[in-house]
């Protein structure tokens, strides 16, 4: 027999104010070459 638990999350966030400026550029993951590196390395 095998139990299951489901647990209902509520995430919220608030609204960012309308005048907030975001970067047109995204943001660079400093972490991707790394893993792909130690992953083309485990094959």
């Amino acid at each position: 027999m095998m139990t299951v638990a489901v647990n209902n999350y509520s995430i919220t966030w608030e609204k960012l104010p309308d005048d907030y400026q975001l970067d047109e550029e995204p943001a660079d993951n400093l972490n991707q070459p790394l893993l792909a590196a130690a992953l083309s390395e485990a094959l």
